[in-house]
């Protein structure tokens, strides 16, 4: 059984910044009507960090990296040499009310 009916498949060739590659994500999640899988890369190495992180707190322990806030919850992600992906899926699309593990 097939998991989407329909998937956009967004292989982004082209190294961005950490606000870019945020941005096109956000871009996404308010824009698309179909799961979008994104493959994409980072220009120099890059900290993200989820929107309840308090960037004061984490301090020194943060390397001189450029950090960029994600819209999504999680802790702190070090980008330097990998390959990134997004899953990106509507609220209202049934794949939605799939537990991740599942």
């Amino acid at each position: 059984m097939s998991l989407f009916d329909r998937l956009i498949l967004h292989l982004d060739s082209a190294p961005h910044s950490g606000a870019w590659n945020m941005a096109v994500d956000q871009a996404w999640l308010e824009s698309a009507d179909a799961p979008v899988l994104r493959v994409y890369d980072w220009d120099q190495p890059t900290v993200t960090i989820g929107y309840a992180q308090n960037l004061a707190k984490l301090g020194e322990t943060l390397p001189g990296w450029p950090v960029t806030r994600r819209w999504t919850g999680g802790g702190v992600v070090l980008h330097e040499n990998d390959e990134t992906y997004s899953v990106i899926v509507p609220a209202g699309h049934a794949w939605a009310e799939t537990r991740p593990l599942d």
